[in-house]
């Protein structure tokens, strides 16, 4: 699969590039669609803390968490929607 390369690829950039959030959330995406949940949700909430100032991880992080089965993930699932409607507000 590409998603095998491209994770080659973003893991380089966030070497390279470790405060921009695009290249975080890139390499969870990756993660996500090679279902390697664990590592897509370190990686978007290392986007989310590095300025997504679309809060297009919490999003991403919140559909992870939605998919959980604990009360855990469903609490942090809330959070994230959460905080993405607050960023829409301000924004």
């Amino acid at each position: 699969s590409m998603f095998f390369y491209a994770l080659y690829y973003y893991r380089k950039a966030v070497q390279l590039r470790p405060l921009d959030s695009r290249m975080w959330y890139a390499l969870g995406n990756c993660f996500s669609r090679i279902d390697r949940r664990d590592e897509a949700i370190k990686a978007l909430e290392r986007a989310a803390s590095c300025g997504d100032e679309e809060s297009i991880a919490c999003i991403d992080l919140a559909r992870l968490y939605a998919a959980g089965d604990g009360r855990t993930d469903q609490r942090r699932a809330a959070e994230n929607y959460r905080a993405h409607l607050d960023t829409m507000d301000h924004g």
